[in-house]
């Protein structure tokens, strides 16, 4: 599926644990740069659940990047 993120033409956050084991920041680095405009977080501390590891900081990054 990675060929299809450079047709990705809405605004994109990829958000990623600092310690995710199963989406490693990488390759999230890797998803964002292929996505025309979009921009990567990485929360400190998180793994694959930052949601719910983090659910302040992970509810800031969704509230500016809807804003």
């Amino acid at each position: 599926s990675t060929g299809l993120l450079p047709g990705i033409s809405v605004p994109t956050l990829v958000v990623v644990g600092e310690h995710d084991a199963i989406t490693p920041p990488p390759l999230s680095t890797a998803m964002a740069t292929a996505i025309p405009g979009a921009r990567l977080a990485v929360i400190g501390g998180a793994g694959h659940m930052t949601a719910l590891e983090h659910p302040v900081e992970f509810a800031a990054l969704l509230t500016e990047h809807a804003a």
